[in-house]
């Protein structure tokens, strides 16, 4: 579940409010700002708080003795850095801290990993929290920035907005002040509780959960519309027709791949709580059984999974995968091939676990086999259409009315013959 954490907290009333909506995180601001706070007043809020709640001090180029001092009087969890703290004063705080950055001031990627924090938060730029464009963007960087940590996804947020922001940026936790505030430094009731319940409910529409590595591969078009990058995977792949395997595509050397697994015949076997959570897990297993593949996305609906896929050798980089016509070093030989063993090992063990359930009648039994034979793969090209691939996912549960797998389109489409 995404965590929330309410910032600009200047007094008990809000703090305690926060939480009784379910804030998991308070923040307290010590720089200059219409919400400072003093250590002593701060002291007092937390000595007052229950449990389990993460204090947060905001810090703007403090010195380190002054933030350590600060910390330890006010019986702090983390320091959220807004200032020019480089790598060696965030790996001095480790693991107490959380670095910010902006669009505008994004490090390069060798410059990022050289911070050692527990998490990162990236902010909307001044003057650009309200251009929905700007945020869109900020929130599709903040959901390529989770390849490298837990990012924590802040600016501009509201509850009109949060749950979007969520399902894009796919952030460890939100950030947000004043987006609940009356005024400056005064929280407003209403839109706390609203801004909470937008959050935590936002994550929960056909269990899609986001990855720290990412990857590409491919799609059967009758399960994922013909537009976008898709639309060149025209020849399909199941029961007598055509594969949309590229014949001078060697599927044993790394690569990214979009991968796509329905159940036999389409039947709503996934449409269960204790199911989705069996299949998450042998998902999440995979790169512990293959160590040479790492997974990104999953969509989890009723009757097929939507998965990206990256394969690489031990200790080499990710990226995408090659095409017909590019240069052959792309991708890197593998000692076998992986993805068909990595997807039949993930329909074995997933269906072994649905069979023990049936046992327990814990869920319905199925006729015949558990997955179709067949999955299909799409090789994802190049970053644009790995962003698309992405996006699709994320859209997937919502138009399942629509999707021509749903039984009640498929019935649709008979009647309309």
């Amino acid at each position: 579940m995404v965590r929330v954490k309410i910032c600009g907290i200047t007094n008990l009333d809000d703090a305690q409010a926060a939480v009784e909506y379910g804030a998991d995180a308070l923040g307290f601001v010590f720089a200059p700002s219409p919400r400072q706070v003093t250590a002593e007043a701060v002291r007092e809020m937390v000595e007052k708080l229950p449990p389990f709640i993460c204090k947060v001090g905001v810090f703007v180029n403090s010195t380190k003795s002054l933030l350590t001092k600060t910390m330890s009087l006010c019986n702090l969890d983390l320091a959220q850095l807004h200032g020019d703290e480089g790598p060696e004063y965030c790996a001095a705080l480790f693991p107490k801290v959380v670095k910010v950055f902006k669009a505008n001031n994004m490090p390069s990627r060798t410059k990022l990993v050289r911070y050692k924090v527990a998490a990162y938060m990236l902010d909307i730029d001044k003057g650009a929290a309200s251009n929905e464009s700007e945020q869109k963007k900020l929130w599709q960087l903040a959901h390529r920035l989770g390849d490298y940590g837990p990012v924590i996804l802040a600016g501009g947020l509201t509850s009109e907005n949060v749950g979007e922001a969520i399902k894009i940026a796919r952030p460890y936790a939100v950030d947000v002040s004043s987006g609940v505030e009356a005024e400056p430094g005064k929280k407003d009731r209403d839109k706390m509780r609203a801004f909470l319940i937008a959050a935590k409910s936002s994550e929960h529409v056909g269990l899609l959960l986001r990855k720290l590595m990412y990857a590409s591969v491919g799609a059967d078009p009758r399960v994922c519309p013909q537009n976008g990058p898709l639309q060149e995977v025209a020849n399909l792949t199941f029961e007598g027709r055509r594969s949309i395997r590229l014949k001078e595509y060697d599927y044993s050397q790394a690569g990214a791949y979009f991968v796509t697994i329905c159940t036999q015949n389409r039947e709503l076997l996934l449409d269960n709580f204790a199911v989705r959570s069996m299949v998450q897990k042998w998902w999440d297993k995979l790169p512990t059984k293959f160590t040479e593949i790492q997974t990104d996305e999953l969509v989890i609906m009723p009757n097929h999974i939507h998965g990206i896929i990256f394969i690489t050798p031990e200790g080499q980089s990710h990226g995408t995968a090659p095409t017909s016509g590019e240069g052959e070093h792309m991708g890197s030989p593998l000692r076998k091939p992986i993805l068909g063993r990595a997807v039949q090992w993930f329909k074995t063990m997933t269906t072994n676990d649905y069979l023990k359930a049936i046992r327990k009648d814990q869920v319905e039994p199925f006729p015949g086999r558990f997955w179709q034979r067949n999955y299909y793969e799409h090789i994802i090209r190049n970053e644009h259409d790995l962003d698309q691939i992405r996006q699709y996912v994320v859209d997937n549960p919502a138009k399942w009315e629509e999707d021509e797998y749903n039984p009640h389109q498929i019935a649709e489409d008979v009647r309309g013959r």
